[in-house]
């Protein structure tokens, strides 16, 4: 287990998941490089954090309402949207319109990391974020 708050095998806390929610939302209005997640991935992002934050009352791909319990130890309703979402990636399941491959990935990715503690593709340390982007 390594020390990276995106990487750690910790579940998130709400403020880890808000400091999350703020990276996402910054890396969506950034330039893109050719190795960095695009700006669909983000959007992604973004909406998986803003539905685990309650921001949202449907998921991010499902679009079926299913409210999210940050509380709830195994992080249910989480994995099921993951899994929703990576069946339809994977070609399992037609995804709702308008949730295009980079999307999805996003979604899928964050959810993960929300559930589990492993996965998310910004940086989460405080001090790197405050030098960096100015985010607290």
């Amino acid at each position: 287990m390594s020390g990276d708050l995106s990487d750690n095998g910790v579940p998130p806390d709400r403020p880890l998941v808000e400091r999350a929610l703020r990276v996402a939302i910054h890396e969506s209005r950034q330039p893109r490089t050719s190795y960095d997640p695009d700006t669909r991935y983000w959007i992604g992002a973004t909406e998986a954090l803003r539905w685990c934050r309650g921001e949202r009352d449907t998921g991010p791909v499902s679009d079926e309402f299913d409210p999210v319990d940050l509380d709830e130890p195994q992080r249910r309703t989480i994995r099921r949207e993951a899994r929703y979402t990576y069946e339809c990636m994977k070609g399992e399941r037609r995804p709702p319109d308008g949730n295009d491959m980079r999307y999805m990935t996003g979604v899928e990715n964050t959810l993960m990391w929300v559930a589990t503690g492993h996965g998310f593709a910004g940086v989460l340390d405080p001090d790197w974020l405050r030098e960096h982007y100015g985010i607290d």
